[in-house]
């Protein structure tokens, strides 16, 4: 069946529309089989990658074109959730935010979700690292059945997990540097509710940001069972469908 367009040409809110409706089906028909025969996580997983990518570039384009694109509007609603609240009525439970950026305030529903769309963009390796990687594997408990994903989404630290990336830690002859991670410490303040922040030069000759006595290395870890990533799933696909029957009207939701 073919996708329905937006005034503007666009599949993306069809395309989240049926990922859900993907998902309850393969729940519906897959009902019957025994639990180690359905694979419900992992086609989550796909599922929720493709729809987080599909609400940032929404935002994107609303921001870089200045126009209201279908779908924008309840997904600006949504990031700007401050309560992440019960599988009722909230995106997750509270006990699913394992850490987020020491933040003095409550965690915004737009920050858990471009975390969750880094982590989910790099499958994580297993190895140990220095600093925390940006990316998400499962929890290791010995049992043939996934309990839950780890997700952690590590912005200042090198793919790899070796060291902090160079524009967070420069030099402490290099002036523009400095000005540049200066910028960047106002913006984890505003953006992101971090308090305390301040810049120190260090033994090895680099700046380096600290929060009280202890350099600060901001950080999103979340632990999501599979009945968490199938409601997120389903919770974004809801929230794009009004949309979608907004714009078949020719209506701008």
């Amino acid at each position: 069946m073919e996708y329905e367009r937006t005034p503007d040409g666009q599949i993306q809110v069809a395309f989240a529309l049926r990922a859900g409706q993907l998902l309850r089906q393969y729940q519906e028909l897959t009902a019957a089989l025994p639990t180690e025969a359905r694979f419900e996580s992992t086609l989550s997983v796909a599922l929720l990658q493709s729809m987080l990518t599909i609400c940032q570039e929404l935002l994107e384009s609303f921001g870089q074109r200045g126009r209201m694109r279908s779908g924008t509007a309840q997904i600006q609603t949504l990031a700007s959730d401050s309560v992440i609240g019960n599988l009722e009525d909230g995106l997750l439970p509270e006990h699913c935010v394992l850490e987020a950026w020491k933040s003095v305030r409550s965690l915004k529903a737009g920050e858990l979700l471009t975390s969750l769309r880094h982590a989910l963009s790099h499958p994580g390796d297993q190895r140990r690292s220095p600093y925390p990687r940006t990316g998400f594997t499962t929890e290791l408990t010995g049992q043939a059945l996934i309990t839950a994903y780890l997700f952690t989404h590590s912005p200042w630290i090198r793919p790899d997990g070796s060291d902090v990336l160079p524009k967070f830690m420069p030099r402490t002859d290099d002036e523009q540097g400095l000005r540049q991670l200066q910028r960047q410490v106002n913006v984890w303040r505003d953006d992101h509710g971090v308090e305390g922040l301040v810049i120190k030069s260090d033994a090895s000759g680099h700046f380096t940001v600290f929060n009280g006595d202890s350099p600060f290395i901001p950080e999103m870890r979340l632990r999501l069972e599979p009945t968490h990533l199938s409601t997120l799933v389903t919770r974004l696909s809801d929230v794009l469908s009004p949309a979608l029957s907004c714009s078949a009207q020719g209506v701008q939701p």
